[in-house]
């Protein structure tokens, strides 16, 4: 089963956590965090860094320098000796981490108002039937953030990036959660979660389910 990491994000990350937390990472990252112009940025990345790394600690993977990645030709990351394998995504007030012996895609997404036509570019026909004929405006979104998210956990499982394009994956979904993807089979397979109101989430796994797992950046903190 595959693991799915929630860490909520929904108030600036103290300084002092922050500068606590900044030393755990590589010197790379540390200035590709400190690149970023706009705190809640820095923080995100930081966080995303650090939880990979305290779940690798758990596992019984390397720490520290020791513990070394890889990426492929897309930059999707890996551990280099390929033990466990792990995809992040942040949005809002939410980071996300999947977490599973098998590759792994998730996504995880604010509801915010869509720009107008957005469907044409990334949704299939079928898609955008369906979104069409949506009961009103708030169902609609959530159907718009299901497919979406959908999508991306289905790339960032392939690690292909935008070089597979969005409009060729057609995903039909049931009112239980079930998800299928026109044209692949049993496997990966889709699940879909509301993470709160405002947030969806989308994981994409060889996988026979998924496992929520909350955690909180104190938990974070007080792994030393």
């Amino acid at each position: 089963m595959a693991e799915i990491y929630l860490l909520p994000l929904a108030a600036p990350l103290p300084e002092a956590s922050y500068r606590a937390l900044l030393p755990r990472v590589s010197a790379a990252r540390r200035k590709r965090i400190e690149a970023f112009r706009f705190e809640a940025d820095r923080a995100r990345c930081l966080l995303g860094a650090v939880l990979v790394r305290h779940l690798a600690g758990r596992a019984g993977l390397p720490r520290g320098e020791a513990l070394t990645f890889t990426c492929n030709r897309y930059g999707k990351p890996y551990f280099t000796d390929r033990r466990r394998y792990f995809n992040l995504s942040h949005s809002g007030d939410w980071i996300v981490c999947g977490w599973s012996g098998r590759e792994i895609g998730v996504d995880v997404q604010h509801m915010a108002p869509t720009a107008p036509d957005v469907d044409r570019l990334v949704f299939h026909e079928t898609e955008r039937a369906a979104l069409r004929a949506a009961r009103d405006d708030e169902a609609r979104r959530a159907l718009f953030y299901d497919y979406w998210t959908l999508k991306e956990a289905y790339v960032k499982y392939l690690g292909t990036g935008l070089s597979t394009p969005l409009r060729s994956l057609c995903f039909h979904l049931s009112p239980g959660g079930g998800v299928r993807c026109e044209g692949l089979g049993g496997t990966p397979r889709f699940f879909r979660r509301d993470v709160d109101p405002v947030h969806k989430l989308a994981v994409c796994t060889e996988d026979d389910g998924v496992a929520l797992c909350p955690l909180t950046v104190e938990q974070l903190s007080d792994d030393g």
